[in-house]
């Protein structure tokens, strides 16, 4: 499957609309500091672990996959009943 991390600014913008949280506050709330959101998009996916990346995905609600260009599905699928 191919990833394309060059989407990872654009579908972040795009999912911080989409929740209308700005991005500094994104990064404020989990932990990155407001500091973070300038520099985040030019940056990119590289200056994240999986523990911010997920927590990013968390907070505005869509999947990891699509963070990283792996998937054109923006919303988590639900979880399966045990």
């Amino acid at each position: 499957m191919q990833m394309d991390f060059g989407l990872f600014p654009e579908r972040l913008e795009k999912a911080c609309r989409a929740r209308d949280l700005p991005l500094d506050a994104l990064c404020h709330s989990t932990g990155l500091g407001s500091d973070n959101a300038d520099i985040l998009p030019v940056v990119g996916v590289k200056a994240l672990g999986i523990f911010e990346l997920a927590q990013i995905a968390g907070t505005l609600d869509v999947s990891i996959d699509w963070l990283l260009g792996r998937t054109n599905v923006m919303d988590v699928p639900g979880m399966p009943d045990d």
